[in-house]
């Protein structure tokens, strides 16, 4: 009977913990950062959007661009981090179904679907 009882403790623990996993999902999607000066920008895709806002916001605090896109480094040096800004577009329904690749690709596949709505030649 012990043993039967331990069973299904577990089964419900670990039921529980894969609620808490699924609802703690990364957001994912595709952001901009927009140079304000030039209205010049690079659309990216991320997996994990809440910390490519945490490395974008470190770069600013350290006024070092290093953290960032190579491509904006030399207008970063030029205008300055307060002549940028970083926003999210579109954010990708992430399920507990979907590995890493897939979240990544998926990912990819909405920042190329949001490089259509811009001129491109304002992209960096």
């Amino acid at each position: 009977m012990r043993g039967t009882r331990a069973f299904s403790t577990d089964r419900v623990r670990r039921k529980a913990l894969l609620e808490q996993y699924q609802q703690s999902l990364a957001d994912a999607g595709v952001y901009r950062i927009l140079n304000l000066k030039s209205g010049r920008f690079l659309l990216g895709s991320s997996s994990n959007l809440a910390g490519f806002r945490n490395r974008f916001e470190f770069a600013r605090s350290n006024q070092s661009a290093a953290a960032l896109d190579a491509k904006l480094r030399e207008d970063i040096d030029k205008y300055g981090f307060d002549d940028f800004s970083c926003e999210v577009l579109d954010t990708l329904e992430v399920t507990a179904e979907m590995g890493p690749e897939q979240i990544a690709a998926d990912a990819a596949a909405l920042a190329a679907l949001g490089r259509e709505r811009f001129d491109p030649a304002l992209l960096y």
